[in-house]
């Protein structure tokens, strides 16, 4: 993209804004934006546009709104090309960060590995959760039941239990009809206990009683299992008999029918039995309280045998799901195949996976080489996000130079400062851009004063991150900020245009982006020494700048210091300075021979300030200096009339503003028109002095501002 046309109308405040940005000579396009004026609106309007909303007025909702962003071509940019910074976060949460740690090729032979376990599995699954009739949680569950934390570790374990010649407890059936919490319940209650005990006592005098069946070695399940197994192993089509002891009575069986009619009439005369009756119809009494217990009841008056089976309950619980595994083992045997041939490579690539050095590295190191913050940070599960694709665990080391602690996030950010809180937030940005880097795609970058609440130290890093961005090669950048010194290093650093820095100009309500002005000092200097005897705005403007040229090269006593402070403060000599005292003083300073009218020079400061107010200006240097300087004056000359003390005027020696001030509030402390002179005093003092920051706090005040700070100053 080499242009951006942007056409915003009542958009978060901005009321009209028109202009084509262009990155034809330079990827950067800055912006100096005092508070108040666009910057803020600007990148909201931007972030709405990234996520596919459309902008509104803040507080006019009604208002129709504009918006449109295209490129040269007049197309409309893909909104997801746009990343926005935002100044007022504290942290953002970058949905790219996996990318950071990504190994591709290992990813794709961990995933190679892990698909035909992944598809065994799912069919396993589904296999169980139809027979259980158990939809959601059914792993969870089966993993509580054997004591086990993963699924395919639990299969392995029991596969032998699975495929052993056992008869399965039931046969078919839900889950939940065998064993849910009332169940649980039931069978936990003392009472039940009993009763079940009673029935358990008498059900194994009966085994004893038997003449084939013993209790403890060979029940009737037994039994049954052995009759099963022999005629599917056609064991007496082959012509083999079996004795059974029947108390010392032996008798032969050759037939696999008479077999299990033997076995049939034992188990009914022992189930059948009056006395085992009784305690079951106890038990059963018990159950029908509700509809889960009647079901169970069903479950057990067909299957009575199961009765002793809940003398253990997790035994009882476990076989229950036997049951089920039975049905589909040959699938677990399976899996479990599957799982034992990639166990060994994949714990191989795990711990490949943990030692890998990945993008993330290299942004941790960007940080915490560049930004002087108390913590480190590091991933504990990188394995997992560069192998399962997990969201990145992230936690901090803070280090007070005396002990290291290891904390999450959120615990961290409880004991940092607003400068620290403001890096971290910086660490998930670098992640955001990093990770739009790897993905390859193009990147408009709106930065809304990223480096508010830094000390320089961190400030400069932000700098110097941004040179590293904006010379990649799908990036481009729109920097916005309120601070004239971070705007005017930004473009020095970064080396951008002028013609691609600009200064926001209010003109009534439209909001217009202006050629920058003062980014360097010594050409404004150079245009005021040119113009200061023809253009009343510079001669005005040159008195604090060459004032300050003075103290440095002669000292505060020197005539032409205290001549030129008469101007900045109200001296007694104020009134009678004349222009030509003061030109003959530029003229020698300059190396000029430059003439002028003769006329009073505090004339000439009112007058040129009267000549600001109807002029629509945000960024005026000139204006602001007049102003300030004229408000100074008309405070001073109040607070004097006021406190009517010539002597102690006079013995002033310096910071006259603030001292007449607190003298004005001691002697009357209920002067009507101190509100305007606290602001006097909030907004002047040092601000008309050249070597305050390069004039650069009193750029970052509103011209609007200094207006209705004269205009109230001029009615005292």
């Amino acid at each position: 993209m080499e242009k951006l046309n942007v056409e915003l109308e009542n958009c978060y405040g901005i009321r009209e804004l028109t202009h084509t940005f262009s990155f034809e000579g330079s990827k950067s396009n800055l912006i100096y934006a005092p508070n108040g004026t666009m910057k803020t609106s600007f990148a909201k309007t931007f972030l709405d546009t990234s996520r596919g909303i459309s902008p509104k007025d803040g507080i006019f909702e009604e208002r129709i709104t504009t918006c449109r962003i295209t490129d040269e071509t007049g197309s409309e940019i893909d909104p997801k090309t746009i990343f926005v910074i935002e100044s007022e976060r504290s942290e953002y949460s970058s949905e790219k960060m996996p990318l950071l740690l990504a190994n591709r090729q290992l990813r794709s032979k961990y995933e190679k590995t892990r698909k035909d376990i992944t598809t065994s599995n799912a069919e396993v699954r589904k296999k169980l959760q139809k027979i259980s009739g158990m939809r959601n949680g059914i792993e969870e569950e089966i993993c509580e039941t054997f004591g086990f934390s993963d699924i395919l570790e639990c299969y392995t374990t029991i596969l032998p239990i699975i495929n052993n010649d056992e008869q399965p407890l039931i046969d078919e059936g839900k889950y939940k009809s065998y064993y849910n919490p009332k169940i649980v319940a039931f069978l936990n209650d003392e009472k039940s206990k009993e009763q079940i005990d009673e029935y358990i006592k008498k059900y194994n005098e009966l085994i004893e009683s038997s003449g084939f069946l013993k209790k403890g070695i060979f029940n009737h399940t037994n039994a049954t299992d052995v009759a099963k197994q022999l005629k599917s192993n056609k064991y007496f089509e082959a012509n083999h008999k079996i004795v059974l002891d029947n108390s010392g009575n032996p008798i032969e069986v050759d037939d696999p029918k008479k077999f299990e009619e033997i076995l049939n009439e034992e188990i009914t005369r022992i189930l059948k039995d009056k006395e085992l009756q009784k305690r079951f119809e106890e038990i059963d009494q018990a159950l029908t309280k509700n509809a889960e217990l009647k079901a169970f009841r069903e479950f057990l008056e067909n299957k009575p045998s199961i009765l002793p089976e809940l003398k253990n309950l997790a035994e009882y619980r476990k076989k229950i799901w036997i049951s089920y595994f039975k049905q589909i083992s040959q699938e677990i045997s399976n899996l479990v195949h599957l799982y034992e041939e990639g166990k060994k490579p994949i714990a191989e690539m795990i711990e490949q996976a943990k030692k890998e050095n990945t993008e993330w590295k290299r942004v941790v190191e960007i940080f915490n080489s560049r930004f002087s913050v108390p913590y480190t940070l590091s991933v504990v599960n990188q394995e997992d996000v560069i192998l399962q694709d997990e969201v990145p665990t992230i936690h901090f080391e803070y280090n007070d130079q005396i002990d290291k602690k290891r904390l999450p996030r959120s615990e961290l950010v409880r004991s940092l400062s607003t400068g620290e809180k403001r890096a971290l937030y910086i660490l998930d940005i670098i992640f955001e851009v990093e990770a739009r880097k790897i993905e390859g795609n193009d990147c408009l970058l709106v930065i809304d004063d990223l480096a508010d609440s830094f000390d320089y130290k961190n400030k400069y890093a932000i700098i110097q991150y941004l040179d590293d961005i904006v010379k990649y090669d799908n990036f481009l950048a729109i920097i916005l900020s309120h601070n004239f010194d971070f705007f005017r290093t930004i473009q020095s650093r970064l080396g951008i245009p002028r013609n691609s820095t600009y200064m926001v100009l209010i003109d009534n309500t439209k909001v217009e982006l202006k050629p920058s002005e003062f980014l360097n000092p010594s050409k404004f200097i150079q245009k005021w020494q040119r113009q200061y005897h023809e253009n009343p705005k510079v001669f005005v403007s040159l008195i604090p700048f060459v004032r300050n040229l003075i103290e440095y090269t002669k000292g505060v006593d020197d005539s032409d210091f205290l001549k030129l402070t008469s101007l900045l403060h109200y001296k007694a000599d104020t009134e009678s300075i004349r222009t030509s005292d003061i030109l003959e003083i530029y003229n020698k300073i300059f190396n000029n021979t430059f003439t002028i009218q003769d006329d009073k020079v505090i004339d000439i400061i009112l007058n040129q300030a009267e000549a600001c107010l109807p002029v629509d200006e945000s960024i005026n240097l000139e204006t602001k200096l007049i102003l300030a300087i004229a408000i100074r004056l008309l405070t001073e000359k109040y607070i004097i009339k006021k406190i009517n003390d010539q002597q102690f005027v006079n013995n002033i020696t310096s910071n006259q503003t603030s001292t007449l001030i607190k003298k004005l509030k001691e002697i009357n402390p209920n002067d009507e028109n101190l509100a305007v002179i606290d602001g006097v005093n909030l907004m002047t003092p040092e601000n008309i002095h050249f070597n305050s920051f390069m004039y650069e706090p009193l750029i970052d005040i509103s011209s609007a501002n200094l207006k209705d700070l004269y205009k109230d100053v001029k009615a005292l």
